[in-house]
């Protein structure tokens, strides 16, 4: 009786976290800060035989450690890869689908490809899966496909395609119980809108409302994709320092390395040659400690002064003072105006260790 009641109530607790994390504490506390509760949640949920809500917790886990920005290694392919067998194994073909996406986002980033915001590989072939579906499942599958496709679409700079997913994507409703998911669909949404040569700015706008709001009432993931929407619509040094300063403030290092290498590609515009490198190579190796190997290949190939890229010491990223100069991680000196100082964007990437070709 004992452990009946053990059991059940340590399910109760965990359902009742799994849905304030889902539903409300993510609104304020950074994502990166969920992922452990979430995991546990998940194994008791699944101990109790609520597999329902345990796939759904692990489902917010992965939206949540995606949208943080956590470390893309060979570890995560194996844990979407349990959860898509163990989806398959209960006749949960909606989740399976879901952990099929993810782990498919993950390998396009992770490894060097012609067609990387192509969602058909070895983990998700998007043409078949929809053909298999009934309409409803297929547009909830479509529309989780179209939010990782157009995050890389805008890390490749796929104009076209990110043209393409934002088009798909402004017919879903502009709201989602999973705010993680909703995080990384508005965050992107807003950042393709001025990205494109003929901008979507009414779109573009209503992301940035979005995350202006958030920012307002005390949320601690909004301001880094608030300060980079904002360094797109109205491109400047200040608007970009921003932007980098928030991403490197909330340890976000993919928003990070993204923020740097758009400011770099502003300042080629502007002819500040040695400055734009600094920062490419900065991005370039935050690519890389994310996990994010075949963007950091693409990269090697656009500028191949990358290729001898060497840094002194990793995320040394400290700033004093306004309008100062600080050391990147590649020891080069970069710009920044206001006092922050990096808190363990690296902390999370040691799981793994890699070749710099980017094979595992």
């Amino acid at each position: 009786m004992l452990s009946e009641n053990f059991r059940k109530n340590k399910s109760d607790y965990s359902f009742t976290q799994f849905g304030s994390y889902a539903g409300i504490i993510f609104y304020l506390q950074p994502f990166r800060s969920g992922v452990d509760v979430l995991q546990q949640c998940y194994k008791d949920l699944k101990f109790s035989g609520k597999f329902d809500f345990a796939l759904g917790s692990m489902l917010n886990y992965f939206y949540a450690y995606f949208a943080a920005g956590l470390n893309l290694g060979s570890i995560l392919e194996s844990k979407l890869l349990v959860l898509d067998e163990f989806s398959q194994s209960i006749d949960k073909s909606g989740f399976a689908a879901t952990f099929q996406i993810h782990r498919q986002f993950v390998i396009n980033l992770r490894q060097r490809s012609e067609q990387p915001t192509l969602m058909n590989g070895p983990a998700f072939q998007q043409e078949i899966a929809l053909s298999g579906m009934n309409d409803q499942a297929s547009k909830m599958t479509l529309r989780d496909a179209s939010i990782f496709r157009l995050e890389l679409a805008f890390i490749f700079n796929d104009i076209e395609c990110m043209a393409a997913m934002l088009e798909t994507l402004a017919a879903y409703p502009f709201e989602d119980q999973v705010i993680s998911r909703f995080h990384i669909r508005a965050c992107f949404m807003g950042l393709a809108a001025f990205s494109l040569n003929e901008r979507n700015t009414v779109m573009g706008n209503k992301c940035l409302k979005y995350f202006r709001r958030m920012k307002k009432l005390g949320s601690t993931n909004a301001p880094p994709a608030y300060f980079f929407i904002a360094a797109l619509k109205r491109p400047t040094k200040k608007a970009f320092i921003a932007a980098i300063d928030s991403c490197t403030e909330a340890s976000m290092p993919h928003l990070e390395a993204m923020a740097r290498e758009r400011y770099a590609m502003f300042l080629l515009t502007r002819n500040e040659l040695e400055l734009a490198n600094s920062h490419i190579t900065s991005a370039y190796w935050l690519y890389y400690d994310w996990g994010a190997h075949g963007k950091s290949f693409s990269l090697e190939r656009k500028y191949p002064f990358l290729k001898a890229a060497k840094r002194t010491k990793a995320g040394s990223h400290v700033s004093s003072g306004t309008a100062t100069k600080h050391t990147s991680v590649n020891g080069s000196v970069i710009e920044s105006q206001k006092v922050v100082k990096r808190k363990g964007t690296f902390q999370y990437n040691s799981t793994c260790k890699y070749q710099k070709s980017g094979q595992t």
